[in-house]
């Protein structure tokens, strides 16, 4: 990701301004694939920053204005003031330029909104950030990531039980996608179109590697249901622990490690809580008495 960044700030200053917009889309692409797990949030709030500002400042070279604006606004809402005046500074720049030459831009009310309830959370407004959500979602029910975002500002202000309930409605929303996953395989990249039918005897078998293979088909089709039920699973999970339902939190753990087995801050949040409910098992069981 990082190079893939590195690479569009080289095409900026060699003016091959398009190859800097495909390179920034794909670094953030990456980025929204990546388990919550492996980043922290300032490096999130960062990396939103420079693929943003740079994407913002090809589209304003290249010419197209509306489009640069947009970015260079998004940009802004994760700015720190202290840390990315630069960036402030070249989105006002830019608005200040179209004003002057009568340009206007057509704006989505609903990104607008999240942008800014994205701003209100990074700069530790939780409570705002959570009210600002909970606008997006008057307007859009289904708009997922606004949900899953309103589940974090509210595990920061401690509301576990009303947390839960927003992560819950996205486990439910991405039903489809966790039943693909539940079936052994599904997260194979190789299996997919294969041949194994041919190989496999009996029609138990072959209804097995159908069964397989269009699970596969599902969860490479809605990759970005998977993250979400990444995060759903992750958050509600810290809920649960929060209100000390550690059985609960350790299925919704298990359901995450199995979408994403290699990530060792997941595999170390899935053994802390197992040890946490082993031993509460040991002490209700000598509490208990002969």
């Amino acid at each position: 990701l990082t190079c893939v960044s590195n690479r569009a700030a080289c095409f900026i200053h060699l003016f091959e301004y398009k190859r800097a917009i495909e390179d920034c889309t794909l670094a953030l692409t990456m980025l929204s694939n990546t388990p919550a797990s492996e980043l922290t949030q300032e490096r999130y709030r960062s990396l939103m920053v420079k693929l943003h500002s740079r994407r913002g400042a090809a589209y304003c070279w290249g010419g197209c204005l509306e489009r640069g604006v947009e970015d260079l606004r998004v940009a802004a809402a994760y700015c720190s003031p202290s840390d990315d005046a630069d960036v402030l500074a070249d989105y006002e720049r830019v608005e200040a330029y179209m004003r002057e030459r009568g340009l206007s831009e057509t704006r989505d009310p609903l990104a607008a909104q999240q942008q800014q309830a994205s701003a209100l959370y990074y700069r530790g407004c939780y409570a705002e950030a959570a009210a600002a959500y909970r606008d997006v979602l008057r307007e859009n029910p289904y708009e997922v990531r606004a949900r899953n975002n309103l589940s974090a500002a509210l595990l920061q202000q401690g509301l576990f039980a009303e947390a839960l309930e927003e992560t819950a409605q996205v486990l439910r929303f991405c039903q489809d996608v966790a039943d693909a996953l539940s079936c052994p395989g599904a997260l194979s990249t190789n299996l997919v179109d294969s041949d194994d039918d041919d190989d496999v005897a009996g029609d138990a078998a072959d209804e097995m590697v159908r069964q397989r293979n269009a699970a596969a088909r599902k969860v490479g089709e809605q990759s970005g249901h998977v993250y979400a039920l990444l995060k759903a699973c992750v958050r509600g999970a810290a809920a649960h622990c929060g209100l000390k339902e550690y059985r609960k939190a350790l299925a919704l753990l298990q359901q995450a490690v199995r979408i994403t087995p290699y990530d060792d801050d997941l595999q170390d949040d899935y053994n802390r809580v197992a040890e946490k409910l082993r031993l509460e098992t040991l002490v209700a069981a000598s509490a208990a008495g002969p």
